[in-house]
């Protein structure tokens, strides 16, 4: 009832070049998007909070 599945390594292959490749360079454009928005608003709530406190761009009243 077991079964394993194996895979042959032929003479001359190294291992890596028979596996398939995952991610690389495709993979890049969607893990940009993904955390694009979340370090672009961490970035952006915290300049706001320096320039506040440093009264920068917002004369105090």
């Amino acid at each position: 009832m077991e079964s394993v599945a194996t895979t042959s390594i032929e003479d001359g292959q190294t291992p890596s070049s028979t596996m398939s490749k995952r991610g690389g360079w495709t993979a890049f454009p969607f893990v940009i998007g993904t955390f694009y928005p979340i370090i672009s608003t961490v970035l952006s709530n915290n300049l706001v909070d320096l320039f506040n406190y440093f009264s920068l761009f917002f004369p105090p009243k």
